[in-house]
């Protein structure tokens, strides 16, 4: 009787421990889905975010427009230096100097930021891509290459002395670009702050995006500042039209 009592009992336990077992695994799979649907829907609110895009008018854009003219007058004035004019002793540097500049103001030209007229979308990664293009490819193959490059070439000639100061303004301006570049890669990968979209966010929004913007091709319009002054130095060296 006892015994019977005992079996019943354990078999009474091992029902209600496995009904509890089967209630916390239910109340846990309703937590994951939960956190699940949570998670969604502040991805779903972060997408917004980032897909946030703004009309803009290249053509009326200053540092856009800036940069393209920049790059346009430098490439005009390195092409103003007849070639045949310069001095024999100086012909050979004058035309390898030349090729180095023309050959970066050709790869600046196809930067995504040159090649943008009109009226379009920019988005958060539009912004992304213009900065990374800069920072990966042309802070090293102009801001490095060119003063690297031209100093090879002029080292030994009279003009290199006047050369080295175009150089320091290269050097210091990379240093900024590489600076202001990075900040804004990390600010843009952390672009999610906002969960909840309201008129007031979509605002900020609106301002990150427009600042972000600017900082960017700021850095664009200082790079061909570069180049301009590239080619006056050019102009005076060999003759020209400045």
């Amino acid at each position: 009787m006892i015994l019977n009592l005992k079996l019943r009992l354990v078999i009474n336990l091992k029902k209600v421990f496995c009904d509890f077992l089967s209630l916390l695994a239910s109340s846990l799979l309703g937590l994951c889905l939960l956190i699940s649907g949570f998670l969604i829907f502040i991805n779903l609110y972060h997408y917004d975010y980032i897909s946030y895009d703004s009309k803009i008018n290249y053509s009326d854009y200053y540092n856009v427009s800036t940069f393209q003219k920049n790059i346009d007058s430098a490439f005009d004035k390195v092409q103003s230096v007849d070639i045949n004019s310069v001095s024999v002793n100086n012909r050979t540097v004058a035309n390898s100097v030349r090729n180095i500049i023309i050959d970066s103001i050709n790869d600046l030209k196809k930067s995504k930021i040159y090649t943008s007229v009109g009226e379009q979308n920019v988005d958060f990664k539009t912004v992304y891509d213009y900065n990374v293009e800069l920072l990966s490819n042309y802070s090293y193959n102009t801001l490095f290459y060119i003063p690297y490059s031209v100093e090879l070439q002029v080292r030994d000639y009279s003009f290199a002395k006047s050369f080295d100061e175009v150089s320091s303004s290269f050097e210091s301006t990379k240093s900024y670009i590489d600076l202001v570049s990075n900040y804004l890669r990390n600010r843009l990968l952390s672009n999610s702050d906002y969960i909840y979209t309201t008129d007031i966010t979509r605002m900020t929004i609106f301002n990150e995006l427009s600042d972000s913007l600017a900082l960017v091709t700021n850095n664009y319009v200082r790079l061909s500042n570069e180049i301009l002054k590239l080619a006056d130095w050019y102009v005076s060296s060999f003759g020209g039209v400045r």
